[in-house]
């Protein structure tokens, strides 16, 4: 990330976990943009928090990883630099020395969908996969992101994973639209077939199953691209993989990928509003299930 940031010209900060301990939302509140980079896997509660109400108030964040905001962690009173986890606790002996809820982030009662739009969907260590957009990349609300691309309908066919490049990969995230992602969101890519053997990870009620594949049962994993925009002009942009900054660096910074990142950074920090939400664009999700029917 600072690697392209540094190749654009582009200024930057950057944040600590330390520091948004320490100073808080009104730490974000300073920018315009906030990025997160690559595999943002242990954060606290508080951060989670922080982000949500940021993006909420205006704040427009774009998360270019995979595999982030899982596992809850807190800092420990007596050392605020050092991280304390329980993921692998039993789930009765999560709870962390600050007194708030450890183990996967959904144990809060926080699902990344809501925010990011995203949850995580696999880990994927036998080569990776380009994306392939969608119909929602033609969407006027979303067209900007793509253009002065080259590549066509399948795009990031590279990248760092030296088994096969692609921008898909390591650790993705998936677009789950029953796990409370914005009805109003923009489904922009998804991956092209990914290489066995994958690990899928479904998170929910257990709180975590894991499934490898090849396997008889259906496969859960996958990775996707969306886009929404969020109240008082903030907007979240989250790219679903691991593997997608250092594909941005392919040929030179010359690539469909770092063309995209080139666009969202500047449309980020372009104080311009984004276009309203027509009724018409709500997806229709049903995240209830109905009551059965009795004779």
């Amino acid at each position: 990330m600072t690697a392209f940031l540094e190749h654009e010209g582009i200024a930057y900060d950057i944040l600590t976990d330390e520091l948004l301990d320490e100073e808080g939302l009104k730490l974000l509140q300073q920018y315009r943009v906030v990025l997160s980079a690559t595999h943002h896997e242990y954060v606290t509660t508080g951060h989670y928090d922080m982000i949500d109400e940021y993006t909420h108030n205006g704040g427009r964040f774009m998360y270019t990883g995979g595999n982030g905001w899982f596992w809850s962690v807190g800092s420990l009173p007596a050392y605020s630099a050092a991280m304390e986890s329980r993921n692998f606790h039993d789930i009765g002996e999560r709870m962390l020395t600050d007194g708030t809820q450890g183990g996967l982030m959904v144990e809060t009662g926080r699902k990344s969908g809501v925010v990011f739009g995203l949850d995580m969907g696999a880990m994927i260590f036998n080569g990776s996969s380009p994306y392939r957009k969608l119909e929602d990349a033609d969407n006027p609300r979303a067209a900007w992101i793509f253009k002065g691309t080259s590549e066509g309908q399948v795009f990031g066919e590279y990248g760092i994973d030296r088994v096969k490049g692609g921008v898909v990969g390591f650790e993705i995230d998936k677009y789950n639209p029953g796990s409370g992602a914005p009805r109003h969101l923009l489904h922009l890519a998804t991956n092209e077939p990914l290489l066995p053997k994958i690990e899928d990870v479904k998170t929910g009620t257990l709180p975590l199953t894991i499934a490898y594949h090849p396997a008889p049962d259906e496969m859960w994993a996958g990775a996707d691209m969306v886009f929404f925009e969020t109240p008082n002009g903030g907007a979240m942009l989250s790219t679903g993989t691991i593997c997608w900054m250092s594909s941005a660096l392919e040929n030179g910074y010359d690539n469909d990928v770092a063309q995209i990142t080139r666009n969202i950074i500047a449309r980020f920090l372009d104080p311009s509003p984004f276009p309203a939400v027509v009724e018409s664009e709500l997806k229709d999700v049903d995240r209830v299930p109905e009551n059965p029917e009795y004779d």
